[in-house]
């Protein structure tokens, strides 16, 4: 049999908002929407894949990308298969990043391979058997057929491991399958093994670009909007722009912090990851894999001298919180700056003035 794994399009699924299981998943950004429709038109064009079968794991963004990209195999999804699914993140489903290791406590899976995620989740060790039996199952059920299945970066890098007999945890190397790439599998009954045919097949993503920040949501523009008052309005609008496209956290914003300042340029290492433990800043080490792929992009973008939109931090507990940019702030990291544009919120005028005053006795 031929299997093709396919990695879902972007998601809204990272290290900030609620932890993306299947009740926390949100589905694709708009650019993952467009990945999938670049791979629907790429295999309806070709024809480089004529599946029988087309399966997806039970987590919203493999449905939505597997849906979208169906017509161009002339197949409508079969089957949901939780077998598929990333690490399973039992009773952390839809819990805030910013609550998890409070909750369940923070540790490395790699490092301590049999240890849960969460109650009822998965352990590194247990996702990987997971992984390799339902390889063998599919497999045996469709034996001289050919299935797609839309899936996750975990489980096509533990496909990777598991046929290849790579070491666990391996070297310091990571792969990092690309949104909506193709990994072809061929399953060889006599002999019981597996061939890899091909690796994240990506050309049907040649030229697609995610949707540029307009200059409406430059540090120029936001500069503007706070010299009118009107900064609240800019981060609100800036936050359920295309591209940002955060809705759920501009109308949570709407109401508390009522107070902006910005923007002014802070210190990466000031910037507390909100996905991240308590006083642990954005620079914690987070894998290479578990980064967007634009993240590489944008920073060879400011070595090149662009500057992105300001970053959105709130004042609470006498730090600042990264309430959106993550990416922007890595990608600035990569790129060897040490500082962001940030505009910033606060709860009422008084906790602005602190923090302004505390700011004008700190030496620059």
């Amino acid at each position: 049999m031929r299997l093709i794994l396919v990695r879902h399009g972007e998601a809204h699924a990272g290290f900030h908002g609620p932890i993306a299981g299947p009740t926390g998943g949100r589905g694709l950004t708009p650019l993952g929407r467009r990945q999938a429709e670049a791979l629907r038109d790429h295999l309806r064009s070709t024809g480089r894949v004529r599946a029988d079968l087309l399966v997806t794991s039970v987590l919203p963004r493999a449905i939505e990308t597997a849906t979208i990209v169906g017509p161009g195999l002339g197949l409508e999804v079969s089957t949901r298969d939780c077998d598929l699914c990333e690490v399973h993140t039992g009773e952390a489903d839809g819990v805030d990043w910013a609550d998890y290791n409070a909750r369940f406590g923070s540790f490395d899976m790699e490092a301590e391979p049999d240890r849960i995620f969460a109650p009822g989740g998965d352990s590194w060790n247990g996702f990987h058997d997971r992984v390799q039996s339902t390889l063998e199952r599919l497999a045996r059920e469709h034996a001289d057929r050919t299935v797609v299945a839309v899936c996750h970066a975990g489980v096509i890098m533990a496909s990777i491991r598991l046929l290849l007999g790579m070491p666990s945890p391996g070297t310091s190397a990571h792969l990092r399958p690309t949104n909506t790439g193709l990994t072809e599998w061929e399953h060889d009954p006599d002999r019981g093994s597996w061939i890899l045919r091909s690796y994240n097949e990506a050309d049907h993503l040649l030229g697609l670009t995610g949707p540029a920040h307009p200059d409406d949501f430059s540090t120029a523009s936001a500069r503007q909007a706070a010299a009118c008052d009107d900064l609240g309005d800019w981060v609100r609008a800036f936050l359920a722009s295309p591209g940002s496209d955060n809705a759920e956290l501009a109308a949570q914003l709407s109401d508390s912090p009522r107070c902006w300042i910005g923007p002014v340029e802070v210190p990466l290492d000031q910037l507390h990851r909100l996905a991240g433990p308590p006083d642990h800043p954005v620079l914690e080490p987070v894998a290479d894999h578990e980064w967007r792929d634009d993240v590489e992009d944008l920073a060879d973008e400011v070595v090149d001298g662009h500057e992105p939109p300001p970053v959105v931090a709130t004042f609470s507990d006498d730090r600042l919180v990264l309430e959106d940019g993550n990416h922007r702030v890595e990608a600035l990291r990569r790129a060897g700056v040490d500082e962001a544009w940030t505009v910033i919120g606060f709860e009422d005028a008084d906790a602005r003035d602190r923090f302004i005053a505390r700011s004008e006795r700190t030496p620059s």
